[in-house]
């Protein structure tokens, strides 16, 4: 997990934040307002894990997800998330791949695909 000045690493699993999160909290360590997780799974884990420890999502802090999983729906709050668009990365892919094939010699690009930042109930305004 990143923050503006902080990184929190956990084990990458729904399950992985419980036992990450739960010292620094029971020892009433500050967490930043908001953390965003590299993916969505993480961000579930981490609010389950604040849900265990006592903490409320958005009051105590707000959780931004990645990849925008269907799943996200069944847990409360909804989880916030960034979604890209896998049709677009996919295509972007091949093109990279076909291009490549015909310029071995050539050197890299780099390609950039838009996210959309859909925003629900596990974060709040500041």
């Amino acid at each position: 997990l990143k923050t503006g000045e902080q990184i929190f690493r956990v084990e990458p699993t729904i399950e992985g934040p419980g036992a990450d999160f739960c010292k620094p909290v029971k020892k009433k360590k500050k967490f930043p307002p908001a953390l965003i997780a590299e993916n969505d799974l993480i961000a579930l884990g981490e609010m389950k894990a604040f849900a265990k420890c006592g903490k409320k999502i958005p009051d105590d802090v707000s959780i931004v997800g990645f990849d925008d999983i269907p799943i996200i729906f069944l847990f409360d709050p909804p989880l916030t998330s960034i979604k890209v668009p896998c049709d677009s990365l996919g295509e972007a892919a091949v093109n990279q791949l076909l291009w490549r094939k015909e310029n071995p010699d050539a050197v890299p690009r780099k390609i950039s695909i838009g996210t959309q930042l859909n925003i629900r109930s596990s974060v709040k305004p500041v």
